[in-house]
């Protein structure tokens, strides 16, 4: 009840705060600060959850992290619940947030908002009242069909942050003719995962690198 489903994480050692950020997650609902929630949680340590707050990115800095869909998750387990079937199955991976980092002095908070693929640079100076630095749109890496990247991954390194991301070729593989999803006998097998690749970008000063490294996920 107090932060809901979350996913991304990043301590301050220096002030031992843990800054958590909501994560859309099939049957589980999010805290009490809704899809662009993130918590604060000061004197976290392995004996309890600390003194949490939170703090909704959207009311306070105009972060957009999407509409979520409807769907019905009581607190009480003996009741039936809805997940909202296809819509929430769909909004996994692009609403909410994704990953988060801390820079090295734990001055500034990155985090992944999976709805409008940008990074979001957050002054945390003040952990409890933060304001937005800016953002920077993360690039497609060239996916097959246009929209169908996903960026999620942050890595805080030697002064500079790395992004992973991932083309989901969602509509772009290529199945074997009449094999289509949901019919009797469709088999994964037949499906081509060509279109599937990671890429991980270098943010550098206002820029992105050119992918650093880009690989298939072509894999079986």
């Amino acid at each position: 009840n107090k932060i809901g489903s979350v996913w991304g994480m990043a301590y301050n050692k220096f002030n031992k705060t843990l800054f958590v950020t909501a994560f859309m997650k099939r049957h589980s609902g999010f805290g009490p600060q809704g899809i662009a929630g993130m918590y604060v949680i000061q004197n976290a340590n392995t004996n309890g959850l600390g003194t949490v707050t939170g703090i909704n990115l959207q009311t306070l800095l105009g972060i957009n992290a999407g509409t979520q869909p409807t769907r019905n998750l009581p607190n009480d387990k003996t009741q039936p619940t809805d997940d909202g079937g296809n819509a929430v199955f769909d909004a996994v991976g692009k609403m909410s947030f994704g990953d988060a980092e801390l820079s090295t002095d734990g001055n500034t908070l990155y985090m992944t908002n999976l709805f409008d693929k940008k990074v979001y640079v957050i002054d945390v100076t003040n952990p409890l009242s933060p304001t937005l630095i800016t953002s920077y749109l993360i690039p497609n890496p060239a996916c097959t069909v246009g929209n169908e990247y996903a960026p999620f991954g942050l890595k805080f390194y030697r002064g500079r942050l790395y992004v992973g991301v991932i083309c989901t070729a969602q509509s772009s593989q290529p199945a074997a003719p009449g094999s289509t999803y949901g019919q009797s006998g469709f088999d994964t097998k037949t499906l081509s995962s060509s279109n599937l690749k990671a890429t991980v970008y270098e943010l550098n000063g206002s820029t992105f690198t050119t992918a650093l490294t880009q690989f298939s996920l072509n894999y079986d």
